[in-house]
């Protein structure tokens, strides 16, 4: 049974959007890993993690729009929305998230030196 053309529409941006969706959430993973310094081993994991997820994100989306049927342009579309991403969107949104990041660890470092206040010596008579 042949697909309609706008099935194969569907189905090419489905994957287009889980190539866009997996560089952003690498992305992500990336800038988190360097403003929270992790070590190795949680390092290690996060990637795991990133890989397991977009294993089981790219087979649920092959799975709702084609209903697991493997194509050619799947795998094109895939890496297209990587590329997409990576090129045009990528700059933008990884500033966006890095100065949200600076600003999250900005706000936690205040909020230690309000609730640890109390506890210094500076402010014993």
């Amino acid at each position: 049974m042949g697909n309609s053309i706008s099935q194969q529409l569907f189905e090419f941006s489905v994957l287009l959007y889980g190539g866009i969706m997996a560089a952003f959430i690498y992305d992500f993973i990336a800038l988190y890993q360097k403003h929270f310094k992790c070590g190795k081993m949680l390092s290690y994991f996060q990637d795991i993690l990133y890989w397991f997820l977009m294993t089981s994100i790219a087979i649920y989306m092959l799975y709702y729009s084609s209903f697991g049927s493997v194509k050619g342009y799947s795998f094109f579309a895939l890496i297209l929305g990587y590329f997409f991403y990576k090129i045009f969107l990528g700059p933008i949104i990884c500033r966006t998230i890095e100065k949200a990041f600076i600003t999250i660890i900005k706000g936690i470092k205040i909020g230690f030196k309000i609730l640890l206040r109390p506890f210094s010596n500076k402010h014993k008579n």
